[in-house]
């Protein structure tokens, strides 16, 4: 009964977190764009559920990987202070397309965008949630792209891309995306 409840408070908690973005969003100077952009991973991973052979370790944390040195590094760096499931964030910035394969969350952005093609076929099927803020057509390819649109922040998730990743994205997660296909 207890864990019932405990269950129901923490995802109301979450999405009201998730639903509070767009408050943010409407006042730029609550938060800058990177800040926002790292509170979007963070919540993505909160309603993400990895394969079982990602998860093996209890104790280990969730790893958000940024490939190379993307703007977006230190805010997504500051989320090493949170939990998410009783997991510890790590947070690494990346150079080579392999190293994406011990990453939970591989963000990449613009000025990645010679060596995605490359990172995106190391890790398809390796329990990698992809997320960019990259304009098409690269951003087609991850699980989930964000994009600023009339001043806010929305995001797109490629369900294909995520059943490839073997990830199973929660329907609180998809009724916020602009497309889900």
């Amino acid at each position: 009964m207890k864990a019932g409840f405990y269950l129901k408070r923490v995802i109301l908690l979450a999405l009201g977190c998730v639903m509070g973005f767009e408050a943010w969003a409407m006042s730029p100077a609550a938060v800058s764009e990177y800040e926002l952009k790292a509170a979007y991973l963070y919540n993505f991973a909160l309603f993400t559920t990895w394969p079982q052979d990602r998860m093996e370790e209890k104790d280990a944390p969730l790893v958000f990987c940024v490939f190379a040195q993307d703007e977006q590094a230190a805010s997504i760096a500051g989320l090493q202070t949170r939990k998410i499931r009783d997991r510890g964030i790590l947070v690494r910035q990346i150079e080579m397309p392999e190293d994406g394969r011990g990453c939970h969350v591989l963000f990449f952005g613009a000025k990645s965008t010679e060596a995605i093609p490359g990172i995106l076929e190391i890790v398809r099927d390796t329990g990698t949630l992809t997320v960019t803020d990259v304009p098409d057509p690269i951003r087609k390819e991850a699980v989930i792209s964000m994009a600023i649109e009339n001043g806010r922040l929305a995001f797109d998730v490629n369900l294909l891309n995520a059943r490839r990743a073997r990830l199973i994205l929660s329907s609180k997660l998809l009724k916020l995306a602009r497309i889900a296909n």
